[in-house]
């Protein structure tokens, strides 16, 4: 009787249920402790930032203040580049993804808040329990309900999922940035192809109207009987194939046209412009700092962007382990079946308290650590790809910016050579001391030259262009 006694006691102590609910609770976060995988050590893959570019661009140091296409000193670039930050409607896509990025942080984050839910029903049909000796009753027609659970965050779990929410938005908001830095690149290497289309247009018509004048004298020469029709039909011949290159250059610049319409966000083609040659003096090439700043990964948005995923995928990686153990939850909830509206009351349960989840085995949640481990290793493999394909980006800009100023100097050199040449053969050509071949190949070298000329002036200033993207921009 003692021993029963002492039973019952036992049973019927508080303190006694309470120890058995934290022992139960202590086992099971020991044995989710040995089945759950070891947490891996999260950190950035290591990339070796060079402590100076291999090439010098030879200019005077200046740091990077401002607006870096400022620097080309043209007005109409800057209204240009403005305008389109403002308008572009890639922009605009980057924006609402940044929008999207947060709400679906609060949507992934959204467990960690209390969950409130109420509801109501109708039920037919009879029961036999054991409160009521086995013997069959009719149910309550009506039931209510009501219940309130917030999952405690005791592991992190949920500060975790935040924390990764957070690193996708700013993901995001780097992926703007770098569409802004694209975007004004982007506008610029169009403006400058305008501008050198139009240009390129006055170096044909030019040559077009020396070869005309050509065509006059041989013309005068036909009628005196002193050079046969060949020679007219050789110069028309060269007339018509510089028509056909204008044709061409026309059409370059008008889709260039076009192509800066788009990046306005303005219709295609509806748009006049106040086209200058290219090298009229209102665009200048940048002086560029003879050392170039080293530590781009901190100012590529791209790279920021990278980084930022890197991290969200570390925290969703973690929050992923915390899933395999033990969740806790409070509890409040109601229950009420009733055969009257008059009184609900009449049978209810009410429930309060905390609960504890233990994943013993689940599968699920297992598969879904080695995935998100699966997907940190992918990010944190492009993160290192993207930064060595930057260094490679500003050594590449740094080197042909170098090369293209240097061929541009031996080009210049090669225009003022070849119209020594045309103007020397042009004196010949009036006293008829020269062929026709020799002619015409004076001014092919000339209009070569010049156009090489431009297209190189051209190249140089997109190589400046793609420094400053290299480098992330100011």
């Amino acid at each position: 009787m003692r021993h029963s006694s002492d039973r019952s006691a036992i049973a019927d102590c508080p303190l006694c249920s309470y120890c058995l609910v934290v022992v139960a609770w202590g086992l099971a976060l020991m044995f989710t402790g040995c089945v759950a995988p070891p947490y891996p050590k999260q950190s950035l893959p290591k990339v070796k930032t060079p402590e100076e570019w291999s090439v010098n661009l030879s200019g005077v140091t200046n740091a990077f203040e401002g607006p870096w296409w400022e620097r080309f000193k043209d007005p109409e670039l800057n209204r240009l580049i403005a305008g389109a930050l403002t308008t572009n409607a890639n922009l605009a896509v980057l924006a609402e993804r940044v929008e999207l990025a947060r709400a679906e942080g609060r949507l992934n984050t959204a467990g960690a808040r209390p969950r409130v839910s109420a509801g109501a029903g109708l039920r037919t049909g009879r029961q036999r329990t054991r409160a009521t000796d086995y013997q069959t009753e009719s149910l309550k027609p009506m039931t209510a309900s009501s219940e309130l659970v917030w999952e405690m965050d005791w592991l992190g779990k949920w500060r975790t999922r935040h924390t990764a929410a957070l690193e996708r938005v700013r993901a995001t908001e780097a992926d703007l940035n770098a569409g802004r830095l694209l975007l004004a690149a982007e506008t610029a290497n169009a403006w400058f192809s305008i501008r050198r289309y139009n240009e390129d247009l006055g170096i044909i018509e030019d040559s077009i109207k020396h070869q005309n004048a050509i065509l006059t004298i041989y013309r005068d020469r036909l009628q005196a009987g002193l050079i046969d029709a060949a020679v007219i039909d050789r110069q028309e011949a060269e007339i018509a194939n510089l028509h056909r290159e204008l044709i061409r250059i026309r059409m370059l610049g008008e889709t260039a046209v076009r192509r800066l319409d788009r990046l306005r966000g303005l219709p295609a083609g509806g748009s006049r412009y106040p086209i200058t040659p290219l090298r009229s003096g209102t665009i200048v090439i940048p002086i560029l700092p003879a050392k170039l700043p080293a530590d781009i990964l901190r100012q590529r948005p791209d790279l920021a962007a990278a980084e930022a995923r890197l991290r969200s995928a570390f925290a969703l990686e973690q929050a992923a382990h915390l899933n395999l153990y033990p969740s806790l939850d409070l509890r409040l909830s109601g229950f009420t079946m009733t055969g009257s509206i008059t009184d609900p009351f009449r049978s209810w349960m009410t429930e309060i308290g905390p609960r504890l989840e233990i994943p013993i085995w689940d599968p699920e949640r297992i598969e879904r650590l080695g995935s998100e481990q699966a997907r940190a290793r992918v990010v944190a493999a492009e993160y290192r790809a993207l930064a060595l394909r930057a260094f490679e980006e500003v050594e590449t800009a740094a080197v042909q910016f170098n090369r293209r100023r240097e061929q541009l100097k031996l080009a210049d050199e090669i225009v003022r050579k070849a119209e020594k040449i045309r103007k020397f053969t042009a004196d010949k050509l009036r006293v008829g001391l020269v062929s026709q071949l020799e002619v015409l190949e004076d001014e092919r070298r000339i209009l070569t030259a010049r156009r090489q000329s431009l297209a190189l002036h051209t190249e140089l200033l997109a190589d400046a262009v793609a420094i400053f993207r290299a480098l992330g921009g100011p």
